[in-house]
């Protein structure tokens, strides 16, 4: 099982942290406001480089139905329909993009907006000026006026509960993208599960999908990473999953 408990915010927020301040800056007396796992933590620019990670793999093309394991709210998956254009290189927009996401936290908040959550990092700052407040949280909510595409929703793509498992759940995958998958991608959801754990989750997308790849988060020797999870070398991924392909999410190399 997991080494965090994805079920639930808390085991979303204990990994999911950045500094929300930004340029305003915050006084030396006091640590920076962390924002936890929310929409305006990788939309668009970080959801935006998954994208292009993605379509470097060997073959994929912007027809190909491709779903997303561990899409969380999707802005990978949004990332992928949308297209965009970075150092004048197009990435077309795909046409057939799904994700998959079976924790409870994610599913009974997609279709909400973030704000109280937001509300609530910022809040826990007595010395934060009102109108700067106002500010920060209209940068940072998915209602807000920075990340507003419309209707404020944590999640804006098809993000189905499903593990694949079953034939059943194989079945509802394969007909939610019209019949076949041409393309399984797991988004940063190796380092959660036992080297065992992956090599099942790899068995289980090839039973519906032509292509399996893994976007992976590297082993870093001169930075400490999260004990909690199991990073290794991508010597190791390859010799655990010798059938897929391997994204190095920091470069966005394939199988380095």
């Amino acid at each position: 099982m997991p080494h965090i408990d994805y079920s639930t915010r808390a085991g979303f927020d204990s990994l999911y942290r950045r500094g929300g301040e930004g340029t305003w800056g915050h006084p030396n007396t006091r640590p920076e406001v962390q924002i936890h796992y929310c929409r305006g933590l990788y939309w668009p620019d970080e959801a935006m480089r998954w994208a292009r990670n993605y379509s470097k793999l060997p073959g994929l093309q912007p027809t190909n139905s491709v779903v997303i394991v561990g899409a969380g709210f999707g802005m990978g998956v949004e990332a992928l329909l949308q297209g965009h254009t970075f150092k004048g290189v197009v990435y077309p927009p795909f046409t057939n993009v799904i994700g998959l996401d079976t924790s409870a936290y994610i599913q009974a908040t997609k279709d909400g907006n973030d704000r109280a959550e937001i509300e609530e990092w910022f809040n826990l700052v007595p010395d934060l000026p009102a109108s700067r407040k106002v500010e920060l949280i209209g940068e940072w909510a998915s209602d807000g006026v920075r990340l507003n595409g419309g209707n404020g929703k944590k999640a804006r793509t098809v993000i189905l509960d499903e593990d694949g498992l079953s034939r059943p759940s194989r079945n509802r995958i394969k007909k939610a993208v019209g019949g076949t998958v041409d393309w399984a991608i797991t988004e940063m959801v190796l380092t959660s599960f036992s080297d065992a754990e992956v090599q099942n989750l790899s068995t289980t997308m090839h039973q519906y999908a032509t292509n399996v790849a893994h976007m992976y988060m590297p082993l870093r020797t001169e930075k400490k990473q999260d004990q909690r999870l199991n990073h290794q070398l991508v010597a190791t991924w390859q010799a655990l999953l010798p059938q897929d392909h391997l994204i190095n999410w920091e470069t966005g190399g394939i199988g380095v």
